[in-house]
């Protein structure tokens, strides 16, 4: 064997090099991507439980007949970020957030049938993407009282 046969070229390397680092890149940028899909995720849900526990109580309180949402009209929500500060999630940054700076309201109105009432949430919130809007509505039964 001679002198000249033994180790890599510098060609080699530098190609194999290349690989290496196309490789590494692309792992840099799928493991950022999921960190980007993790936070938004955490941004969605934290809207989403604050949806839910507002749809609940226009629910129970209807059914319930308490009169926090009681006739046709426009309310403020009943769960914001004040009254419920264990149900939220933490988040590390608050410039973005939608748990950190919401508004919204319940919307409660009678249809053609006064037996049954179509309400609807709404929360408004603005982020890096521009402002946002999560809208649930459902239809709930008039209770009748009896005697």
């Amino acid at each position: 064997m001679s002198r000249l046969s033994r180790g890599f070229t510098l060609a080699e390397v530098m190609v194999s090099m290349l690989f290496v680092s196309i490789a590494l890149f692309g792992y840099i940028s799928l493991h950022m991507r999921i960190i980007h899909s993790s936070t938004t995720l955490q941004k969605r849900h934290a809207i989403r439980r604050k949806m839910d526990l507002n749809v609940a109580l226009v629910q129970v309180s209807h059914k319930f007949g308490d009169g926090a949402i009681s006739t046709d009209s426009q309310y403020p929500l009943l769960i914001n970020g004040a009254v419920l500060q264990e149900l939220q999630i933490p988040l590390r940054s608050s410039g973005d957030l939608p748990g950190n700076n919401h508004t919204g309201e319940i919307t409660m109105r009678t249809l053609g049938d006064p037996a049954v009432r179509h309400y609807v949430v709404q929360i408004e919130w603005s982020n890096a993407h521009g402002n946002q809007t999560s809208v649930v509505d459902g239809y709930l039964p008039v209770v009748d009282k009896g005697w």
